[in-house]
């Protein structure tokens, strides 16, 4: 099988507190691969593992079939909790930003602008946007460079566990988008909160 990543035995403690025991992944490349388990199970620390964020107490993380290292981070993209946004800007302005920082066409804004469905946002400041907008907007940011591996992180709420804007979107939008914007190579990683059933 073709990995695009991969842990072993994968361990995080925080003291005396085992947040992460033993986790082993294989996610093969061009594939959908979703963490489901309940709030405080450990998902969002793996993801924050995987992306760097915090180094793991044991165990090991492969990248495209190597050992991971911080250059890795080029061909990974993540959506953890909020995203960062400049919130006087507009999505247009806030997806600018990000392109001229990473040396990208600004074709790509009105790409990924489509893909989330806020390309009539015109110049609506995002610091107006809802919770949804702004998780929108959020991936949008991270398709931006087309990575090998999206991570996506579904926030808990007050009213909700799952976050319906990326469960939305990863279960009917997603698999779509990914082969009409020609980065079918994209291997989405993401995490539900389990309360009721995953649809």
């Amino acid at each position: 099988m073709n990995m695009i990543l991969k842990t072993t035995d994968l361990c995080k403690n925080f003291k005396e507190q085992k947040a992460v025991r033993d986790v082993s992944l294989n996610i093969e490349r061009n594939s959908i691969y979703g963490l489901l388990g309940a709030n405080g199970a450990g998902k969002s620390t793996i993801l924050k593992m995987i992306t760097g964020i915090y180094r793991p107490t044991s165990g090991k993380i492969e990248f495209n079939s190597h050992t991971w290292s911080r250059s890795d981070l080029n061909n990974i993209r993540a959506l953890i909790e909020m995203p960062p946004l400049y919130e006087n800007l507009s999505a247009y302005e806030n997806l600018k930003a990000r392109t001229l920082a990473l040396g990208l066409s600004e074709k790509r804004i009105k790409e990924v602008l489509e893909i989330v469905r806020l390309e009539n946002t015109g110049r609506k400041k995002t610091g107006h946007f809802s919770l949804g907008m702004k998780q929108r907007l959020g991936i949008a940011l991270a398709l931006l460079p087309q990575p090998q591996l999206l991570i996506l992180d579904a926030p808990v709420t007050k009213s909700f566990c799952i976050s319906t804007t990326i469960s939305a979107f990863i279960s009917r939008l997603l698999p779509v988008v990914l082969c009409q914007m020609g980065c079918p190579r994209t291997a989405p990683l993401f995490t539900l909160c389990q309360i009721n059933p995953a649809e």
